[in-house]
């Protein structure tokens, strides 16, 4: 247990469920609320530790303190995240660098949302980015 840590991991394990409000270890799936399995999806992905993370609408069903915990564990270093997100705040918080898919082009930009949407020209002309 000790040369691999196992003591670590299910800290870690329970410290993600707790900060997503999932205290009730022994609860079965099939009993939790929609907003609660979802939660329970995402601590899976997280107690992962994947270096690459697929996330649609991650802050929906999170309170603001769950929210502010995911910002901070999102924004480790060399972690790469791909969202679908409409929460633009999210977004100013973890993201250094943003990907636009428009018509069929890709452009880049580096900076949080703020600058994405700056660059990007917020009366809908696009392709300021690096393509």
């Amino acid at each position: 247990m000790d040369d691999l840590k196992a003591w670590d991991f299910e800290a870690r394990i329970k410290e993600i469920l707790f900060k997503l409000n999932i205290t009730w270890l022994e609860q079965r799936v099939s009993t939790l609320s929609g907003g609660q399995r979802k939660r329970l999806a995402l601590a899976r992905l997280l107690i992962d530790d994947p270096d690459f993370l697929i996330l649609d609408e991650p802050t929906n069903h999170l309170d603001l303190d769950m929210v502010e915990w995911l910002e901070e564990y999102l924004s480790q270093p060399n972690l790469t995240l791909f969202l679908v997100t409409h929460d633009r705040y999210f977004l100013e918080n973890i993201c250094d660098h943003i990907i636009e898919l428009e018509n069929g082009q890709l452009y880049r930009y580096s900076g949080n949302y703020s600058t994405f949407w700056r660059k990007s020209g917020p009366d809908g002309k696009r392709g300021h980015g690096q393509r």
